[in-house]
């Protein structure tokens, strides 16, 4: 009931559309989800982007999935981004991770930076997985945009999010991912040998 929720919710507020049986796992917040992306995606010694100012998880997450971190920095006041350094961080790395809006700096990546971050993506086969927690709580005039959306990146993009910023229900930790059937068969594998369902222990 709750994965055919998600999948309604998602479709209706970002136009996302991911099957509830096949597409889409709950976890036990955002970071679990990133944590079974990461382990399901990148093999030992892979590389992996992270768009520095850095939510604390990401760096340990890819630590513990064996990956080697590549920083991308971002102006930490406007959130300005040099597309060569990301073009060729992408040469080593199988793996970006995009917060957006971002914490702790709030950045919310626009439609033509994505447009930008997808070509480079594309042309170098890497795969996005994004954290979107923050997606209701941005600054005035500025919306967010899911990833996913972008032409050519739905296939190649993991779409991340918990329920705890929107909904003010932090001590739950409920999150999820969503993606295409044939990445999601392996990632929803992983949360049950991580800490089983978070909707039953909700239930109990």
């Amino acid at each position: 009931v709750l994965r055919a929720r998600l999948s309604s919710f998602l479709e209706a507020n970002f136009g996302l559309r991911y099957d509830a049986e096949d597409e889409l796992v709950v976890t036990c917040g955002a970071s679990e989800a990133i944590m079974a992306t990461l382990l399901t995606l990148l093999p030992r010694g892979a590389g992996v982007i992270i768009p520095e100012p850095i939510y604390e998880n990401y760096l340990p997450a890819a630590r513990l999935a064996g990956a080697v971190p590549h920083i991308l920095r971002l102006d930490p006041f406007t959130g300005a981004w040099d597309p060569e350094a990301l073009d060729a961080a992408c040469a080593e790395a199988a793996v970006l991770i995009l917060n957006t809006p971002a914490n702790p700096q709030g950045k919310v990546w626009r439609r033509d930076e994505l447009e930008e971050l997808g070509r480079i993506l594309r042309r170098h086969d890497t795969l996005l997985v994004t954290d979107e927690t923050y997606a209701f709580i941005t600054a005035p005039g500025h919306e967010h945009v899911a990833p996913a959306t972008i032409p050519g990146l739905y296939g190649r993009t993991v779409t991340i999010a918990s329920f705890s910023k929107t909904y003010a229900v932090t001590g739950w930790r409920v999150g999820f991912a969503a993606a295409p059937a044939p990445p999601m068969a392996s990632i929803r594998q992983v949360p049950d040998f991580l800490t089983a369902v978070p909707y039953t222990q909700l239930r109990a």
